[in-house]
């Protein structure tokens, strides 16, 4: 039943916005899930079938946890914090035992994924952003930064054709910024990719974009 809701057609979340009186109202950093009446009567009959009261619920239920549970361990997912080894391996043992519980939230495959990057190990780094990208709940603005770390992975493992590949889709997805750009020149994982012609042309085309926008 929880696999059924993975497309996002049934329901909707955000931190931006919440409902007040029939109507969205904007500018609340309090976490807002809604699944859509139809959708969660729907998941309520077919449920019975298979001993569940409210699917639905239960859904709801475990993103909530992980949205706390990412906001307890925000700081080591932070490029801004200094590195805290002992802080890692903690927010890692807790980010893989809710991955058994909640194994269709997308948002923890890819926090899990960019902390296995900041730890160092790229190999399971690798297959688990790469299994966040196929989930159907991935969307727009996750995929970009999926694709981001994905290209850092790339870098640091010295495979230039990779690392190209997912930079151009990520910067294909993300919105042009300053900070952005400014990253793009001093982050540490793409120190090996900074002098290629290729990684010029993208920044020289980001450039041009800002100038443009």
């Amino acid at each position: 039943m929880t696999e059924a809701l993975q497309d996002r057609r049934g329901w909707l979340d955000t931190t931006q916005y919440r409902l007040k009186d029939q109507s969205y109202s904007f500018g609340t950093n309090t976490y807002f899930l809604y699944v859509f009446p139809a959708v969660r009567l729907a998941l309520i009959a077919a449920g019975k079938e298979y001993g569940q009261n409210d699917p639905a619920a239960q859904f709801m239920k475990g993103r909530i946890q992980v949205n706390t549970l990412l906001g307890e361990h925000r700081r080591v997912l932070s490029t801004d914090y200094p590195i805290d080894h002992d802080r890692q391996q903690e927010a890692l043992t807790a980010f893989k035992r809710q991955l058994e519980d909640t194994p269709f939230d997308e948002r923890l495959w890819q926090s899990t994924g960019s902390l296995l990057l900041r730890i160092g190990d790229l190999a399971e780094a690798e297959k688990t952003l790469l299994h966040c990208l196929s989930m159907p709940s991935c969307n727009r603005d996750m995929k970009a930064d999926v694709y981001y770390d994905l290209a850092c992975v790339y870098a640091r493992l010295s495979k230039e054709v990779n690392c190209q590949h997912m930079l151009q889709n990520s910067l294909q997805l993300r919105p042009i910024n300053q900070f952005f750009h400014d990253w793009l020149l001093r982050d540490p994982d793409l120190e090996g990719m900074r002098g290629k012609a290729w990684f010029q042309i993208l920044l020289e085309g980001e450039v041009n974009g800002l100038q443009e926008s």
